[in-house]
């Protein structure tokens, strides 16, 4: 998958839309034959106003966690995933952390961080299907 990334990103380059790097990234891994999922798009609701395909829900990551189980290739693609995420969101918090004087707090962010990702899921199919009040707000 990585070599894919690079082979599109060597030959097109930066500046494109992430749509198009999505779309080259799964032509190349279907002709490799490597199974892939594709986002889930989601209708969004404004009021009369509905915007299909605004809201992308990628199910790759719960997926691989539970196949993970079964199958260890899956399980490390998983942990990949995992560490990247809090490669990129560890500095991000520990800044906020340290701005509001809760560096203590820093010692949760490792437990928290599978959670936070089935918390997004669960968060955004609710929030599309259902109705629930979160922090005051409602939603139909």
């Amino acid at each position: 998958m990585l070599r894919a990334c690079i082979k599109i990103h060597t030959e097109i380059g930066p500046g494109c839309f992430e749509i198009f790097y999505e779309e080259t990234l799964y032509y190349e891994l279907v002709k490799k034959d490597i199974a892939i999922e594709r986002p889930l798009l989601m209708p969004i609701r404004y009021k009369d106003l509905e915007i299909r395909d605004a809201y992308r829900v990628n199910l790759l990551f719960p997926v691989l966690l539970i196949a993970g189980i079964w199958n260890t290739l899956y399980l490390s693609m998983a942990l990949i995933f995992l560490v990247g995420k809090t490669a990129v969101e560890l500095p991000f918090v520990y800044d906020v952390a340290r701005f509001y004087g809760k560096q203590k707090l820093m010692r949760y962010f490792f437990f928290f961080q599978p959670l936070h990702i089935l918390y997004t899921v669960l968060i955004g199919v609710l929030s599309q299907t259902g109705k629930y009040e979160w922090k005051r707000r409602r939603t139909k």
